[in-house]
């Protein structure tokens, strides 16, 4: 039998209608095999950064999976292709980002798979929904909770904007 593993996931769309993709990720997500979305966060417009030009819709989902997190990123980035992901240029715009921030306890380097996020401290996007569902939770390798990292962030544009109508429950 597989051990469930559990994790969260940052999603974000600033291209299309934003919501609905969100929402059709996550139901996509929940009816993943080996996988079950557990939590949602509020959601959160967030400006953009680099060169994108539209601000995000963002959230935290908490889940848990039997897969192993290679096979999940492979999973998560077809999904991201399937929700009209174009990854031809740094930066852009995206009807869809979903980005693996934690897993477990687990420090993870292998291919193009780096876990915790790197940049999960830095962002306010997802950590102010990740402090929203889990504000204990610890970041495996600075060793502080997401409430602290919270509070240590560089300042940024956000604003909670409601939740994901008829989706699975929130914190």
């Amino acid at each position: 039998m597989h051990r469930w593993h559990s994790l969260y996931l940052g999603l974000g769309s600033n291209l299309g209608r934003r919501r609905a993709v969100l929402a059709k990720a996550v139901e996509q997500l929940d009816a993943m095999g080996s996988c079950r979305v557990r939590r949602l966060s509020s959601l959160y417009e967030t400006e953009p950064e680099g060169a994108g030009s539209n601000w995000y819709l963002n959230l935290v989902v908490s889940m848990e999976t039997t897969l192993d997190p290679e096979e999940f990123l492979a999973r998560i980035l077809d999904m991201e292709k399937l929700l009209g992901r174009n990854r031809s240029r740094p930066w852009p715009d995206r009807t869809m980002d979903i980005d693996i921030l934690l897993w477990e306890n687990k420090v993870i380097t292998e291919n193009h798979l780096v876990v915790p996020h790197p940049r999960l401290h830095q962002r306010l996007f997802v950590l102010v929904p990740l402090a929203e569902l889990d504000p204990e939770t610890m970041h495996p390798v600075l060793h502080i909770s997401a409430t602290q990292m919270l509070h240590r962030a560089p300042p940024a544009r956000i604003r909670a904007v409601g939740t994901l109508e008829g989706s699975v429950s929130r914190a």
